[in-house]
């Protein structure tokens, strides 16, 4: 995720699409909301065909902002546990 946000920065759209493409079986297999899916599909696309720019920024902010929730969902649920 940092890696996506850097690249998103910088507005390095291949190190973009290489971090997206990297995570991408991952976060299919641990099936996560399909908003989140389909905005990883679009970084993919967008960032891989340097196409949709305004599109790539918005899917990729959204899916940043979600991460981060979700990250510190489960950090707050492993301290609940233990």
């Amino acid at each position: 995720i940092e890696g996506i946000n850097q690249a998103l920065q910088d507005k390095n759209w291949q190190d973009l699409y290489k971090h997206a493409h990297k995570i991408k079986p991952s976060i299919e297999m641990i099936g996560l909301p399909k908003p989140l899916t389909e905005a990883l599909i679009k970084m993919n696309e967008y960032s891989r065909n340097e196409t949709n720019l305004e599109e790539l920024v918005n899917s990729s902010n959204f899916f940043i902002q979600s991460m981060d929730e979700i990250y510190n969902d489960l950090k707050e649920a492993l301290i609940e546990l233990s």
